[in-house]
């Protein structure tokens, strides 16, 4: 990895890539880069992947326009490691046949774990600005449906002395992108900033 870094540095400072021959090495040397590059990260941070799954309850039965995503927040707690891949994405859940499930497999660092959030949008509200009081009414209308079937206390903090949401926190919607969040009780729960999320650990995780 690093005599390739040296050689592509070299190549930089002494304008190699530049004019017809510079395209032409470009070509060929920047490929072998990336493949270097991919391999040194995977060697540090190897990946796995977990299945996550919510059960659909109560309203969520019955209310044929929810889709289902899980925001994969970040791998491990805090920040990520100095170029540790952010990993950050939305991921549809699919439904497990012959289940009420619904499900997503998330890559993560093996070595470590990952923070997740699991959030509802419904085809029949859209954030407009032009009624942002209805939306939001809407919003509210289906976070008072849906709490009930879904507390997340007690839950399990992941460390002993992180505070515990309230109850209020448990479900919550975004007025910006009409959805609404669930805080899962089958998972532990951190808190990011002003924000709470579930919590898995990599059985393979460090001591």
């Amino acid at each position: 990895m690093r005599s390739h870094t040296k050689i592509y540095q070299w190549l930089l400072d002494n304008r190699a890539f530049e004019g017809l021959v510079g395209h032409i090495i470009a070509a060929i040397s920047i490929p072998s880069v990336l493949v270097a590059a991919y391999a040194y990260f995977s060697g540090i941070y190897p990946a796995d992947y977990k299945k996550v799954c919510i059960e659909k309850r109560g309203e969520l039965l019955r209310d044929r326009d929810a889709h289902f995503s899980l925001l994969h927040v970040r791998n491990r707690l805090g920040d990520p490691g100095t170029g540790e891949p952010l990993w950050e994405n939305n991921l549809p859940m699919e439904e497990e046949k012959g289940t009420s499930e619904m499900c997503a497999s998330v890559r993560y660092v093996r070595r470590g774990g990952f923070q997740f959030k699991v959030y509802i949008k419904f085809d029949s509200i859209n954030y407009d600005p032009n009624i942002v009081d209805k939306v939001e009414e809407r919003l509210k209308e289906k976070v008072r449906n849906i709490a009930p079937d879904y507390p997340c206390l007690p839950g399990r903090p992941l460390e002993p002395k992180t505070p515990r949401p309230e109850s209020s926190e448990c479900v919550t919607y975004d007025l910006y992108t009409a959805t609404i969040w669930i805080l899962l009780r089958e998972f532990p729960y951190v808190q990011d900033r002003h924000y709470w999320n579930n919590w898995w650990s990599s059985p393979f995780a460090n001591p």
